[in-house]
């Protein structure tokens, strides 16, 4: 790290994004599984429980990029916290960039999709960023009332704990 990032109080959040997520994963699916006992199908197998890992640390730091992308920090230091965020990412798993970036254009869909239909403007966010994780978990979107509230209990957990990632005088959670 050189001066000017020691300097950015910012970029230990940008080191440490990526793995607080991934940490959390865990007692997320446990939370998960309680919940929604149905979830126990997709995630059965250690190769479930790693894709799960994975697609929840995709969204969580999803959420906190968006959110870094609107806090206008300045296109120079964004681009810097999200360059040592993206190498973090390719050390999670080296197609993690392109997950991201499917996670990226389905939000967006959903996002606009979800705000023309007049959906509740609490819920777009977290609605939006939990039928993607959902829909990697299950590989379709939900067709159960009990699986349309695994979308927003995932979305309002990945988005409650990660939308103020960047906000300086929250506390460093670290994993």
């Amino acid at each position: 790290m050189n001066d000017t990032e020691k300097e950015d109080p910012l970029m230990l959040r940008a080191d440490i994004l990526v793995a607080t997520a991934k940490g959390m994963a865990k007692p997320a699916r446990e939370a998960a599984l309680a919940k929604y006992p149905f979830l126990a199908q997709f995630i059965a197998t250690p190769e479930d429980e790693t894709w799960w890992q994975i697609v929840f640390t995709i969204a969580a730091v999803y959420i906190a990029a968006a959110r870094l992308e609107n806090l206008g920090v300045g296109r120079a230091r964004e681009t810097k916290l999200m360059g040592r965020v993206t190498e973090h990412l390719l050390e999670l798993n080296a197609n993690a960039l392109a997950a991201f970036d499917d996670c990226k254009e389905f939000f967006g869909r959903s996002f606009e999709a979800l705000t023309a239909k007049g959906h509740n403007p609490r819920f777009v966010t977290s609605d939006s960023i939990g039928a993607w994780a959902a829909w990697n978990m299950m590989d379709r979107g939900p067709e159960t009332e009990d699986e349309a509230q695994c979308v927003r209990g995932l979305g309002v957990a990945i988005t409650h704990a990660f939308f103020g990632w960047w906000d300086e005088g929250k506390p460093v959670i670290s994993s």
